[in-house]
């Protein structure tokens, strides 16, 4: 579903799901909802998308620095 926001607009959006963890999702240590934005972003054309995953390259969880790095690679802008 996340993987249909392939607007510039949904960055700064999706960016923040990254970083949000509902209560309900808690007990998810593989934080399944960041990793899905994470997707969402990697699938997103453009510097905005590009820049957010740089952003999350710094993050301290290491699930969100892994998927970035990945998208990133994917997209061949590492």
């Amino acid at each position: 579903m996340l993987g249909k926001l392939c607007s510039p607009k949904t960055v700064p959006t999706l960016v923040l799901a990254t970083r949000w963890v509902p209560e309900y999702l808690d007990w998810d240590e593989n934080r399944a909802l960041a990793v899905k934005a994470i997707w969402a972003l990697g699938a997103i054309p453009g510097p905005e998308a590009r820049e957010a995953l740089n952003a999350l390259r710094d993050e301290e969880n290491e699930i969100i620095r892994e998927n970035a790095v990945n998208q990133l690679a994917r997209r061949g802008e590492l």
